[in-house]
């Protein structure tokens, strides 16, 4: 990897370190491992498309953060094609970080970061029909079950975990693959096609500044008039503001930016943007990458985007995945691919005690789809926090990496989670 690219996939790393919901502990401690402790690395043949193996097959890498002992439960913590921290040599400080001596821990270096697999979708430019094809959250499943049988045998069980995106991709895979799955852990599990099934949206940006200040509103509106060739780099500032305000700052924060936008004051757009790291999403998305567009397609949430369309509102998280998925649309709209579904009627077969961890005030994974996602399943246990997308609340009290290895090692009836979730009584939403 050249030397720009490098410095672009470092900047993800310690950008989505910062992010993570022990980010306080971590951010600190396993950013200086970022040159790896050597974890144990293995790789197993993968097809680039399952359904059709004789197109090819390559190699696909996985780690341990120690080395593998049978008599341990193993914990598969899954990414998906916007996530950049499972990566060679960083398995192994995230299980010290979270997940302890107890476990296994495998973490799955996916195809949208193997170059074998980057190559067949791009060469000159992105083939964006086999992007698809080959970048797909259901090829990113199969990989996920060669790596179990692989290391574990046909008949293996692993435990799962998951954040954001990555929770989805865990869910997914449940729902191809439940049998083998005996625990599970997820937090902020985006689900946007439980959103567009009960016709949620947790993007609530534009109400929200509403009832902020009645004149936020037209501010914005009256600085995208005036801009409009600097509409990208706007609805970036406003969405990544979500990522780096703690939830008790945004109103205020979100009118101070608001005004400096319309003001239209380039000395602190600027600093905004370079607190915010939006420069890094604007290379992202100049450089066309073909895992995150697939990804964010995925996740595009076309319920939530007509009705934006129908008012004239600015729905920030909704435009920046419409910029991410807009090949893939075209390819929707020419009927050339079809739009993702989920079954979820597997996932009511499973046995696998599996519990999730929502925010009330995340304006990403909307709580009540959260609230659905765990009907889903016959043993399940939600924790609902007062928090949002980040759960800073929850780092700040220093039980997070206790209450994962708890719910993963003793599933949702365990009495050490228990007395954990006592603990966080504090943090715990209720509706009165």
């Amino acid at each position: 990897m050249e030397k720009s690219g490098t410095r672009l996939f470092l900047f993800l790393i310690s950008t989505f370190l910062a992010l993570l919901v022990w980010h306080p502990l971590v951010h600190a401690q396993m950013s200086q491992s970022l040159e790896a402790k050597a974890g144990v690395g293995r790789t197993v043949s993968v097809p680039f498309q399952h359904e059709h193996p004789e197109k090819g097959k390559f190699e696909l890498y996985y780690e341990l953060g120690k080395v593998f002992d049978p008599g341990k439960r193993t914990v598969f913590v899954i990414a998906d094609g916007q996530q950049f921290y499972v990566r060679k040599g960083l398995v192994a400080p995230l299980q010290d970080m979270l997940f302890g001596d107890s476990f296994n821990v495998v973490g799955i270096v996916g195809r949208g970061a193997t170059e074998a697999a980057l190559q067949q979708v791009k060469r000159s430019s992105v083939d964006w029909l086999t992007a698809y094809e080959v970048l797909k959250s259901d090829e990113w499943i199969e990989d996920i079950e060669l790596v179990r049988k692989d290391l574990l045998g046909p008949s293996g069980s692993i435990s799962l975990y998951g954040r954001s995106g990555g929770a989805l991709l865990v869910h997914q895979y449940i729902a191809k693959h439940p049998q083998h799955v005996i625990s599970v852990f997820t937090q902020a599990a985006v689900n946007r096609y439980l959103d567009a099934e009960f016709g949620l949206c947790s993007d609530t940006f534009w109400d929200e500044i509403g009832h902020y200040d009645s004149a936020l509103q037209p501010l914005l509106l009256e600085a995208l008039s005036r801009h409009p060739a600097e509409r990208a780099k706007i609805i970036l500032l406003l969405q990544r503001q979500n990522f780096f305000v703690p939830a008790a700052q945004i109103a205020s924060e979100r009118a101070k930016l608001i005004h400096t936008l319309h003001d239209w004051d380039e000395t602190l757009i600027a600093q905004f943007s370079k607190d915010y790291q939006v420069g890094a999403i604007t290379q992202l998305l100049s450089a066309g990458d073909p895992t995150t567009s697939v990804r964010l397609f995925e996740l595009y949430p076309p319920l939530s985007a007509s009705k934006s369309s129908a008012q004239k509102r600015v729905d920030p998280d909704i435009e920046v995945g419409k910029m991410f998925a807009a090949p893939l649309l075209q390819l929707l709209e020419k009927k050339q691919i079809a739009a993702p579904t989920m079954d979820f009627r597997a996932a009511h077969e499973t046995r696998a005690d599996v519990y999730l961890v929502a925010g009330r005030f995340d304006h990403t994974a909307d709580y009540r789809s959260q609230i659905a996602l765990a009907s889903q399943y016959p043993n399940r246990r939600l924790l609902l926090l007062r928090d949002d997308h980040d759960f800073l609340e929850l780092a700040k009290t220093g039980l997070y990496p206790r209450l994962v290895q708890a719910a993963l090692a003793d599933g949702i009836h365990g009495p050490e989670k228990a007395g954990i979730e006592s603990q966080l009584s504090a943090l715990i939403y209720r509706e009165y």
